[in-house]
């Protein structure tokens, strides 16, 4: 059983964009749809839409302001919908491992509801979720059932063209230029190039769907001691005849895998260090020594050798091959390095401050069960009662606050959310607290500030007119009214102009039930 879908975002930022469409298809095995979404919610008060994203995607500031559901009405209704589905159930998208799976992620992290659905089991006990993603395996199709789809169109660089659009229309698949980046069309030119790697390509497609959890690809590269991994960026391929030798230190979701077709006597005696800095290259320079790491919870593409003839290097002899193998599965030690090395070539990764960023930092143990009661509650209370769960969260969580500091988020995104949505059961002064709160962040001055900001999408509006004037094909479509519309909003932004609610006396719960929150926007920049 699949779920396809597809989302329309605010931007491109991963933890900070707001979804304003999102559509799901649940389909069975054999993708015939049986029942479907397509869901809108109105723009967030905190959140700045990228203008290039309001350009492409065809929505203009009347269209996120008029819709009936807050953000969080929507994501109610998207999380009942998902569960009245049969699970276990495949997650399909287009590009969806590298941004809808991800924003998706974060709109029920901010919304209070499970952001790992898409791997979760129904019972405990039972086969869990899947994810794949069609891009991957038009890939693999192109690498390893060459001409199997029709990929005439070209990259600026010369490479394939592997864009949704492009792909659907080569291959005899419905996506006008008028119904591109409307969600609900979308996936169902998503469904439409799946159902043509099925047909064209079988082998590949029956085995990347082996590859859509973290086990199942654990499984094969525990299985197959020699295979071929390949890697599609931006439509330019590179592929390996590997060996898996280790996990990453500390990330058992990520193997390390050794190119065969460099001798490894040229590496064992390297230190972790020199090993890090290997691994630290991008680009051509990658693919220029032998370690390669891959993410097994991404549907990594994976063949075994009876389907690798087509990426296979000449001059690697089976022999070769398999003595080089042998060499690596011989020497623990070497295995033991990398792994060190996997995780110090990642080491300088600084993980974010605001509160969205905290998605994977998870309770405390003791304080699980209690917290999964409160969201339980949340979800179920009308505003006023969750006005009264915030105000209680401090006290009823305060050991678990003291051991761990980020779980007062649920609480943060709670507030947020009351702010949005009646903003008159907040104490007065911490209404207005919100208020500057919001204006501070949307005016941020800071150029790299991990959110869009009115700075920010002005900057980005003078270059799309600068790239317009100079006859970039991409904003050919683009009026001078659009242009000048989305100037008058972000004025409008700017001098806090938003229809403003109509506040009724707020109740008596005010001063005590607010007085020891904080800021919900993370720290102050």
């Amino acid at each position: 059983m699949y779920i396809f879908y597809d989302l329309e975002t605010s931007e491109l930022s991963k933890d900070f964009a707001q979804v304003f469409q999102i559509a799901m298809l649940f389909a069975d095995d054999d993708m015939n749809l049986l029942s479907s979404i397509d869901l809108k919610s109105k723009r967030q008060p905190w959140i700045v839409p990228s203008p290039g994203a309001m350009l492409i995607t065809g929505f203009t500031p009347e269209d996120i302001k008029k819709e009936k559901d807050t953000y969080l009405e929507m994501m109610e209704k998207v999380d009942k919908w998902i569960r009245a589905q049969h699970w276990p159930v495949t997650f399909v998208g287009y590009n969806s491992h590298k941004f809808d799976e991800h924003v998706l992620r974060q709109s029920m992290h901010q919304t209070l509801h499970d952001p790992f659905v898409t791997t979760a089991r129904k019972n405990w006990g039972e086969e869990p979720n899947a994810r794949a993603d069609v891009l991957n395996m038009v890939k693999a199709a192109y690498l390893f059932a060459p001409g199997s789809l029709k990929l005439d169109m070209k990259t600026p660089k010369g490479n394939p063209s592997m864009t949704l659009g492009n792909v659907a229309r080569q291959n005899g698949v419905e996506l006008n230029e008028e119904d591109a980046h409307d969600a609900l069309a979308d996936i169902k030119a998503t469904i439409g190039i799946a159902k043509v790697i099925q047909k064209s390509a079988p082998d590949v497609w029956e085995q990347m769907m082996k590859l859509t959890t973290k086990d199942s690809a654990d499984k094969f590269l525990k299985e197959n001691k020699i295979f071929a991994y390949a890697q599609c960026p931006y439509g330019q391929y590179h592929s390996v005849i590997g060996t898996s030798v280790t996990n990453t230190k500390g990330n058992p979701n990520e193997a390390v895998i050794f190119d065969l077709n460099f001798d490894p006597a040229d590496y064992m005696d390297k230190s972790v260090e020199e090993l890090a800095e290997l691994l630290k290259t991008y680009g051509d320079d990658r693919n220029a020594q032998p370690l390669q790491t891959v993410s097994k919870n991404q549907q990594p593409i994976l063949m075994k050798m009876n389907m690798a003839d087509p990426v296979r290097p000449d001059g690697l002899s089976d022999f070769m091959m398999k003595k080089r193998q042998k060499m690596i599965a011989d020497n623990p030690a070497f295995a033991e390095k990398l792994s060190e090395a996997a995780a110090l070539a990642k080491s300088g990764f600084v993980k974010g401050n605001e509160i969205e960023q905290k998605i994977f930092d998870f309770p405390p143990s003791f304080a699980r069960k209690d917290l999964n009661l409160w969201l339980s509650e949340y979800h179920q209370a009308d505003n006023e009662k969750r006005a009264e769960l915030i105000a209680d969260f401090p006290k009823q969580f305060k050991e678990a606050i003291d051991q761990d500091p980020s779980i007062k988020r649920h609480m943060q995104f709670a507030e947020r959310m009351l702010y949005e949505q009646a903003p008159e059961l907040m104490e007065e002064k911490r209404r207005q607290a919100f208020g500057e709160a919001i204006q501070k962040r949307i005016m941020n001055p800071d150029p790299d500030a991990p959110y869009m900001t009115v700075p920010k999408a002005r900057a980005e509006l003078a270059e799309i007119e600068q790239l317009r004037a100079d006859g970039d094909p991409k904003w050919a479509h683009v009026s001078e009214t659009q242009i000048r519309s989305l100037k008058l909003f972000y004025t409008a932004l700017e001098k806090g102009a938003d229809p403003e609610k109509k506040f009724s006396a707020h109740n008596d719960n005010g001063p005590n039930a607010r007085k020891n929150l904080k800021n919900a926007f993370g720290p102050k920049k």
